[in-house]
């Protein structure tokens, strides 16, 4: 797999990203662990923000929820995760203001016009324009990664840089197995400490591993943008 990697039969995928994904899914392996990625900053708070509005597909979100609970249970304090189900557009600013979070990740529905679904008092869509989620999330810059975990979010990931180091999203749409696997590999490194741009990496390399295609993921960057 490393020679196949290096052969470039998985593009912008990192031996390192193949490292810290196996890590990730054998936290018990001693060796792993001491090759992974020790370099990100300890006690990151995650603010998890879920929606399936009745109106929309059916998504699994409590098992994805679970996935990101699980990595920082075994996280030894690394990563603390608030979850906010059923997000209403009026929970927004006040669980940003109570979790204070070092990276928000965001479970749901996305369009391809720029705009996320919450729900409203129904349970039915609510969209969120992310102009409106940057002003909001800006209130608790400057972020260390924003997640978004839905269709179409890597089209306008760049619109939330002003408000966050780094912004993950997906080029097209996402089904649930992909999103599931994309979280046990992304929150999973981080439970081991790694960076977000490991993270990225391991995200990458197990959506490879499961059959998926890893280039779906868009992640951007103010370093990116500067250069």
């Amino acid at each position: 797999m490393c020679r196949t990697v290096e052969q470039g039969r998985f593009a912008g995928i990192t031996l390192g990203g193949l490292v810290t994904a196996a890590a990730a899914l054998f936290p018990g392996h001693e060796g792993l662990a001491a090759l992974a990625d020790q370099g990100a900053p300890a006690g990151l708070r995650v603010l998890c923000l879920t929606a399936a509005p009745l109106d929309e597909a059916r998504l699994r979100l409590g098992a994805e929820q679970r996935v990101i609970q699980d990595a920082a249970a075994r996280s030894a304090g690394r990563l603390t995760v608030t979850v906010h189900p059923a997000v209403r557009v009026a929970d927004l600013l006040p669980g940003l203001r109570t979790a204070r979070p070092h990276l928000v990740h965001f479970a749901g529905h996305g369009t391809d016009d720029g705009r996320l679904l919450f729900e409203d008092d129904a349970g039915t869509s609510a969209p969120v324009p992310v102009r409106a989620l940057a002003a909001a999330l800006a209130l608790s810059a400057p972020l260390v990664c924003v997640v978004l975990n839905s269709c179409w979010s890597g089209a306008y990931a760049d619109g939330l840089l002003d408000c966050a180091d780094t912004v993950v999203g997906t080029r097209g749409t996402l089904d649930d197995a992909a999103a599931l696997v994309f979280a046990e590999g992304f929150y999973g490194a981080l439970a081991h400490s790694t960076g977000v741009d490991r993270a990225c990496d391991a995200a990458r390399a197990a959506l490879a591993l499961a059959g998926h295609a890893p280039d779906e993921v868009r992640q951007c960057s103010r370093r990116s943008r500067a250069a």
